[in-house]
């Protein structure tokens, strides 16, 4: 994990001395420099005798919390979310609650016991279900494949089949009640986003969901600064577009524009700094993350920003290096 962070100071402070000083370019800076803090901190306090299993616990009991409260705003549209219909909670924008759903299920499942694990996972499903995140979807439908594979080995396929077959049954059960109970207000909430966020998939013309539109429009506007600029990138503060000055909506983009080829490794090499060195079911652990990672970097241009994120690599890696002394750590 030190090696990567070097290399990311070193990478960000170069290209920072290499271009012209602009505004953008300083925010960008001051930017990375608050999450490389960041990091160092949430390290510097799970490295404490005691705190990294007390900072576990949080994790679990704070992705419990936002499940449920993702639920409950399903309930009631626009209570947190910038965006009416999906559910985001505390963190406000829906794709960033699933995420952190995601890395908060993956660092603290291993606290439950094995017989918790699939109502764990399938209750932290309903709340990023509630997200409407095409990519925590996809994340979630992954990782609980992979984490089930893992529970198929310890408990046998007859008893995991009870279990799913009965968590499917009252999770089904569940949502027909919920989707029959609904006021008119919450049912058209509802099929607004659904018609939206699956709009690719349901209609022939692709531009009725406005979320891939602009996706599609970010991702030829950084392909195009990155055909001008492919070994050095443009600099600092180069990654935003469109009148709104957003991000590509991808990681390995958003830092080829900055970085040039330099870029393309900074999230590559954090997976493999996550993985290095880890032995036990921590490494199984480690390489779930980091794909999950890897993952959801073709979707976000704030995968080294968002704090909950960071939090979660940073337990991760302390996960990995406790278990090179002690391989049942990771438990």
């Amino acid at each position: 994990m030190l090696g990567w962070l070097v290399f990311y100071v070193v990478l960000t402070v170069s290209w920072f001395a290499m271009f012209p000083a602009t505004p953008e370019a300083d925010f960008e800076l001051r930017r990375r420099l608050q999450s490389i803090g960041y990091i160092c901190l949430v390290w510097l306090i799970v490295q404490q005798p005691g705190a990294l299993s007390v900072v576990r616990w949080a994790i679990l009991a704070a992705t419990t919390f936002a499940g449920a409260v993702n639920l409950f705003e399903f309930f009631h549209p626009g209570a947190f979310s910038l965006t009416t219909g999906r559910a985001a909670g505390l963190y406000m924008n829906p794709n960033s609650s699933g995420a952190a759903l995601l890395f908060g299920m993956l660092v603290s499942i291993p606290l439950l016991a094995v017989r918790w694990r699939a109502v764990f996972v399938f209750a932290i499903g309903l709340g990023i279900l509630a997200t409407f995140s095409r990519a925590a979807l996809a994340g979630w439908t992954a990782m609980a494949a992979s984490l089930m594979l893992d529970e198929l080995r310890t408990s046998g396929i007859a008893r995991l089949f009870t279990k799913l077959f009965a968590i499917g049954a009252i999770v089904g059960i569940v949502v027909i009640g919920v989707l029959h109970n609904l006021n008119p207000e919450q049912g058209a909430a509802l099929g607004d986003v659904v018609a939206d966020r699956l709009g690719t998939f349901m209609s022939e013309d692709a531009r009725d969901d406005l979320s891939t539109s602009e996706r599609r429009e970010l991702t030829g506007r950084a392909m195009e600064s990155i055909g001008q600029h492919p070994w050095s990138g443009a600099g600092l503060g180069t990654n935003r577009f469109l009148d709104r000055e957003t991000g590509s909506h991808n990681q390995y983009l958003d830092l080829m524009v900055q970085h040039g080829l330099a870029g393309v490794l900074v999230l590559p090499l954090l997976a493999v700094a996550l993985i290095y060195g880890s032995r036990g079911q921590a490494r199984a652990d480690a390489i779930r993350f980091a794909f999950l990672l890897l993952f959801l970097g073709f979707f976000s241009h704030n995968m080294l920003d968002e704090r909950y994120l960071l939090t979660a690599v940073v337990v991760q890696a302390a996960i990995s290096r406790a278990s090179y002394s002690s391989p049942d750590s990771g438990q």
